[in-house]
């Protein structure tokens, strides 16, 4: 799976998830983080029905290659559809893995300076969000509840919440994530890519995520 969605390229960050190892898989499980996932799953269906929304698919939807995991490997994971629940990779420095297993993903400990806003930050290869430490390489395979994303068009930075859905009707409420599609302009300009070079999700909210596996490679 991670060879699969990993992109590729002279300057990618993320080539070396092509010839990667898997050196441990531990699974996660923490009853009190998977009641607070799932409180947070019902409070956002009672807050799309309360405001309204409906919520479509991603467009476009994520790697084919996470779809066939969940269908093959997963069979007892079952995702709210209109909710765009996904599995996706969190890349972390190996100190902060235990601290996530425990307490869950902590928005207050976002670092400043995101390009989509200072959130917690999900994609379908995360190899150049990681640390390399004696070797290995720390990933978290996660539940992410999406809900109805705001798709980005470029930069959000210093952005701690997300976007209103209606600029003038506040009881239209917010989105639930950003997304920012391959392609958009990344505000980097040269000599660094100028446009995303591969998609990323965005969450405010450390309830949207549950850890499912913690997954160490070879770095």
């Amino acid at each position: 799976m991670m060879r699969a969605t990993s992109h590729h390229g002279p300057n990618s960050r993320c080539s070396p998830m092509r010839q990667a190892k898997v050196l441990r898989v531990m699974k996660v499980h923490n009853v009190k983080l998977g009641q607070k996932y799932d409180s947070r799953r019902k409070q956002m269906l009672q807050d799309h029905a309360d405001q309204g929304v409906s919520v479509g698919p991603l467009t476009p939807d994520v790697h084919p290659c996470l779809r066939l995991t969940i269908e093959h490997h997963f069979k007892w994971m079952h995702l709210e559809a209109n909710l765009n629940e996904c599995l996706l990779l969190h890349g972390s420095k190996r100190q902060n893995i235990a601290e996530i297993v425990n307490s869950g993903f902590e928005e207050r400990l976002s670092r400043q300076g995101g390009l989509y806003g200072e959130g917690i930050y999900f994609a379908e290869e995360s190899f150049q969000y990681c640390d390399k430490d004696g070797g290995e390489v720390y990933m978290i395979l996660s539940r992410v509840l999406l809900g109805d994303p705001h798709c980005a068009k470029g930069p959000l930075n210093q952005m701690k919440i997300p976007p209103k859905r209606h600029k003038c009707d506040a009881t239209k409420g917010r989105h639930n994530s950003v997304v920012a599609n391959v392609g958009i302009p990344n505000g980097r300009g040269p000599p660094a890519l100028p446009v995303q070079e591969h998609r990323e999700y965005v969450i405010f909210d450390g309830s949207q995520a549950y850890p499912e596996y913690v997954v160490v490679i070879q770095g």
